[in-house]
């Protein structure tokens, strides 16, 4: 497979997760699967959307919600984007949902993965 004909993955990170969650085996993980772009939070609007476009996946990492607005005309201008995964709270706030589902995009997140264990550690 060229390196055309793999997928792309954006992914906007917060400091933190790019010192902490970009290390190592999470990222080598999907590299192997896909051509990986990493933006920092602080990415201006134009550069966002512009690696929005080339894009088939897009990860946002921490509070890397100051990302533009993914509303129905940005998504319409990546129609390669083919899912969106969040894995902070206030996630779908920088996201329209219903226009990315309309369009076949999958929208997940993990938000709520880590919620159990603080319950219990502050018990």
């Amino acid at each position: 497979m060229t390196d055309t004909a793999r997928p792309r993955a954006l992914v906007l990170a917060d400091d933190f997760s790019e010192r902490h969650v970009l290390r190592g085996p999470a990222l080598d993980r999907l590299a192997r699967s896909a051509q990986v772009t990493v933006l920092p939070e602080a990415a201006d609007e134009e550069t966002v959307l512009a690696e929005l476009r080339r894009s088939t996946a897009l990860f946002a990492l921490g509070w890397a919600v100051s990302s533009p607005r993914l509303d129905r005309e940005c998504l319409a201008d990546a129609p390669g984007l083919r899912y969106i995964g969040a894995g902070q709270d206030g996630r779908w706030r920088f996201v329209d949902v219903p226009a990315a589902l309309s369009r076949g995009v999958v929208c997940s997140d993990a938000s709520g993965a880590m919620g159990p264990v603080v319950a219990e550690f502050g018990s």
